[in-house]
């Protein structure tokens, strides 16, 4: 992760994403991004620059969700995550 061209102190290591429903289960999850949604993120022009960063490409169920980032290991760190709408 870089903010404005240099590297950014204390950033969380290699990241795992996941989304849970109000209820707390885990819905959807991703470590890597190429190792399970490839064929559908690549082609939106979204893709994570880096192969170990993670992605998730979802409907939304109905109602609120929180998405979860832990480093290896369940190390701690900044992250940025980024939400896009695709299509109408």
């Amino acid at each position: 992760m870089q903010f404005g061209g240099a590297p950014v102190a204390g950033r969380m290591s290699n990241p795992t994403l996941q989304m849970a429903n109000a209820n707390g289960m885990i819905i959807a999850e991703n470590d890597d991004w190429q190792s399970t949604q490839s064929l559908e993120i690549a082609p939106t022009g979204l893709a994570p620059e880096k192969a170990e960063e993670p992605a998730i490409l979802t409907v939304l169920p109905p109602g609120p969700v929180t998405f979860l980032l832990r480093g290896t290991n369940n190390t701690t760190g900044i992250a940025l995550l980024e939400m896009f709408r695709l299509g109408d």
